[in-house]
């Protein structure tokens, strides 16, 4: 007979692709910028972001593209 042994699967990313939005937060992490420099970042005109009220959430799939359509940006 023979034996099945049992695999844990561990995730090596987070299941962040679900979101539609993230915070200045889990950019910083996600992308290893500061979070003084992602504020500077929400802050640039163009850059896709939507303000709440005093809440800055970034839209998650235009954030790749926005980055290949402004190389070299200074900010």
């Amino acid at each position: 007979m023979e034996q099945v042994q049992e695999c844990k699967v561990i995730p090596l990313f987070k299941e962040h692709k679900k979101k539609m939005f993230m915070t200045p937060k889990e950019f910083s992490e996600e992308y290893q910028i500061g979070i003084n420099k992602t504020y500077a970042l929400v802050n640039v005109k163009g850059f896709p972001v939507i303000k709440n009220g005093n809440r800055y959430l970034i839209i998650r799939n235009q954030v790749e593209k926005w980055f290949e359509d402004n190389p070299g940006l200074k900010f």
